[in-house]
């Protein structure tokens, strides 16, 4: 956990030593994030594993494969009521790929 969204931190070393454990598991390895694939790999570069992004809406396999899936994230007039009520509640809005987050970082 971070006080912000964009505040997480991981090892440098974390890519390598996931490709490592996954070799080790014949390839049985898998992250499960909320956040977005894109998201997670700005933060930690390519993974070289089985990644399930945006609480699993969005899925790629570690030869860089997308899923099939076809899913639509939330209408335009459906994300911008999600983030009035963040804005209203002092909540932080953070848009995704098929959806949304509000949260509060505050202790």
């Amino acid at each position: 956990m971070s006080g912000t969204a964009d505040a997480i931190g991981a090892p440098g070393s974390l890519s390598a030593r996931l490709r490592s454990l996954s070799e080790r598991l014949d390839e049985r390895l898998a992250l499960i994030s909320g956040r977005s694939i894109a998201d997670l790999e700005r933060h930690r570069g390519t993974l070289p594993i089985v990644l399930a992004g945006s609480h699993g809406a969005d899925v790629r396999v570690a030869s860089g494969r997308g899923s099939t899936q076809q899913l639509t994230g939330l209408a335009d007039q459906e994300m911008s009521l999600v983030e009035q009520l963040a804005r209203r509640e002092a909540l932080e809005f953070e848009g995704k790929p098929y959806g949304a987050a509000v949260q509060s970082h505050k202790g």
